[in-house]
């Protein structure tokens, strides 16, 4: 069965009128790095998403499927890990 996982920067801090900060792309690749590692994930592929907006208070993260994009955008980039688990079958 195909899965994926996202490693997105987190968010550090969050002002009410200041930019957030995040932690660096490198950082999400060490997360992502580490997890592969732990456990023992043969990955299919690796990519770097760009999607707009993507800590906006009306998304819901990189599993959002619709974006709203306007001239105030910011644009964010993540890692997904696309893996595939092996389903055990009911012993049919």
């Amino acid at each position: 069965m195909l899965r994926y996982r996202d490693f997105v920067p987190k968010q550090d801090d969050v002002g009410v009128l200041a930019v957030g900060k995040y932690e660096s792309f490198d950082e999400a690749l060490e997360r992502a790095n580490v997890w592969i590692s732990e456990n023992k994930i043969q990955a299919m592929n690796i990519e770097t998403v760009v999607l707009p907006n993507l800590w906006s208070r009306m998304s819901e993260g990189s599993t959002d499927i619709s974006r709203e994009v306007s001239t105030l955008s910011s644009w964010n980039q993540f890692i997904r890990v696309w893996y595939e688990v092996e389903v055990e079958s009911g012993g049919h």
